[in-house]
């Protein structure tokens, strides 16, 4: 029965690939929250930068400029986060389809 089963789910697994592939996908590299919020929060910094010129108000440009590096530390921290646990999971998908053709051909 075990045998049985494998095959059948491994092979909906290779024929559906893309689209499960596409929503899990898109499913884990939805921001969350927290990077939501981080992203607003930059967004409304970058508009208040906007307003200052570089020249004539230096000291508010720059220290709005140091908040934007320090929120763009923390989404790459974020974006580093998700990439390493996609590649790892891409990584199992292959295993997982190289597996299914070894034991199709057997």
């Amino acid at each position: 029965m075990f045998l049985i089963i494998i095959p059948i789910i491994l092979s909906f697994m290779a024929a559906h690939s893309a689209y499960i592939g596409n929503k899990y996908l898109r499913w884990r590299t939805k921001p969350s929250e927290v990077e939501q919020l981080l992203l607003e929060e930059r967004k409304s910094l970058k508009k208040e930068q906007s307003q200052y010129n570089m020249m004539d108000a230096f000291a508010k440009y720059s220290k709005l400029q140091r908040k934007i590096n320090i929120i763009d530390d923390k989404l790459k921290m974020f974006s580093d986060r998700k990439n390493t646990f996609l590649v790892k999971t891409l990584a199992t998908y292959d295993a997982l389809l190289y597996l299914e053709l070894m034991i199709k051909l057997i």
